[in-house]
């Protein structure tokens, strides 16, 4: 294991107890998803062929309840998980800037601030919605497991929406790799051109070669930007 992989190791394990409990938190939200069917079977099962309406209310109160619970518990996972990226940058940051500042001295040509755009983009990662639904999956099964206890058919239904979902998020995968990598690829060759003739700002301009160098840019970015566009019309 390198030096590198070790360090992001340590971050990764000093935040672990947050993420242990997000995983929590995402297990009592899953949960409490099923409070609208539950809340749907017991009037059709309970009030419409009893008519009580103290039944009825008691019903709302209770899933009301439940409801608020899941907005709390959903707004407290995701504050826990923005405070963890603060911390898993703010233990590696200083590295990072340290390593960005030694390779600028022995490489002054070298990228910059590709390693702090990328640490920047693994902390956006921790708070993002990507985790969430990494965190959500491993409780599908046993939720459609419930639904099928309930009643076959809302099972099989629920089963079968699940696989539809997964089908389609495999297909826009597929779909939006290819552009969204190119995308990057060009993103980062514009940046670093862009870095680069900043360094000889003051030869290009007294040559006369602003022109040339943004045409080569804005070329760059053009690329960047069709490719971004080209992925989100295949995820559309």
């Amino acid at each position: 294991m390198t030096k590198k992989n070790s360090e992001i190791r340590s971050a990764v394990i000093a935040c672990s107890p947050a993420f242990m409990a997000t995983a929590v938190f995402s297990f009592f939200l899953n949960l409490l998803m099923l409070v609208v069917p539950l809340y749907m079977l017991q009037v059709f099962d309970r009030v419409l062929s009893s008519r009580s309406e103290s039944t009825l209310l008691m019903l709302t109160i209770l899933a009301g309840f439940m409801l608020l619970v899941l907005g709390v518990l959903e707004a407290v996972r995701a504050r826990v998980l923005v405070r963890t990226g603060v911390k898993f940058e703010g233990l590696l940051r200083n590295r990072v800037f340290a390593a960005v500042f030694e390779r600028s001295v022995g490489a002054p040509g070298a990228t910059r601030t590709q390693a702090l755009q990328d640490l920047d983009v693994l902390r956006q990662f921790l708070t993002g919605s990507g985790l969430f639904a990494l965190l959500d999956a491993p409780w599908a099964p046993i939720f459609i497991g419930v639904i099928f206890l309930l009643h076959p058919w809302l099972g099989a239904a629920a089963l079968a929406g699940a696989l539809v979902l997964f089908a389609l998020a495999l297909l826009n995968e597929i779909l939006t790799r290819g552009p969204l990598k190119a995308a990057s690829e060009r993103t980062i060759k514009a940046n670093n051109f862009a870095e680069t003739s900043l360094d000889n700002a003051e030869v290009l301009k007294a040559l006369g070669m602003l022109g040339g160098i943004r045409s080569r840019w804005a070329h760059h970015r053009l690329a960047a930007v069709s490719q971004q566009a080209r992925a989100s019309d295949r995820a559309c």
